[in-house]
């Protein structure tokens, strides 16, 4: 349960508890506004016209006009974070040691840690703050592959920048293969994204392997 909330730097929120309340509620996040994603960036061969990609030896094709870039976060990625990290009412101690609450939340919107002194969440509140953190990473997303994505791989990237932060896909070889048109490559490097440290967990080999499946539509 939220085994690598150490590993992500959340999303930050606005919204403090009522005066009063002991149990922080959906009606103290703020509105989400999913940000619409950048211009696609130039000079890259894999995207042709019409919505297709280069299906060269090694690459999948991708669905002409399926491109989700700068839509919602999907369900899926949102039911997958969910399933990942596990609910937590009460703050709790991650295995690194890092206060953490809900679903993996390690900050608070105005940039504060959680503290093990903070009061417990309604699972709404922590589902509120999955998604807004969702919403954030899906512009990294977007702002950083340079190829139309479907539902499925979007979702996928999300998850995956979500638990392990917009960094980790930044600096990946799995990035680099997607830019460049290799998608069944770049499907097969999910699972290289395994280790905390030199330890291989097997709650993020399960994760890797479901987002994996997810982006290659299964």
């Amino acid at each position: 349960m939220g085994l690598m909330g150490w590993l992500r730097s959340f999303w930050q929120r606005d919204a403090v508890p009522p005066p009063g309340s002991n149990t922080l509620g959906a009606a103290t996040l703020p509105h989400v506004v999913i940000p619409v994603a950048g211009p696609v960036a130039s000079g890259s061969n894999s995207t042709i016209a019409g919505g297709a990609t280069n299906t060269a030896k090694g690459a999948t094709a991708w669905i002409p006009g399926a491109d989700t870039r700068g839509g919602p976060v999907p369900e899926a990625a949102v039911t997958l974070g969910k399933k990942g990290e596990g609910f937590r009412a009460k703050p709790y101690r991650c295995p690194a040691g890092v206060p953490t609450i809900g679903y993996g939340t390690t900050r608070w919107p105005d940039g504060e840690a959680v503290s093990m002194d903070d009061p417990p969440i309604t699972e709404e509140a922590a589902s509120g703050l999955l998604r807004a953190s969702m919403a954030k990473f899906a512009a990294d997303v977007d702002r950083l592959v340079a190829v139309p994505l479907n539902e499925g791989e979007r979702g996928a990237l999300i998850s995956f920048a979500y638990n392990l932060g917009a960094g980790a896909l930044r600096q990946s070889t799995l990035l680099k293969k997607l830019n460049a048109g290799d998608r069944s490559g770049a499907a097969a490097e999910f699972h290289r994204w395994n280790r905390a440290g030199s330890s291989i967990l097997e709650g993020l080999t399960r994760r890797r392997a479901e987002e994996e499946a997810m982006f290659r539509g299964g």
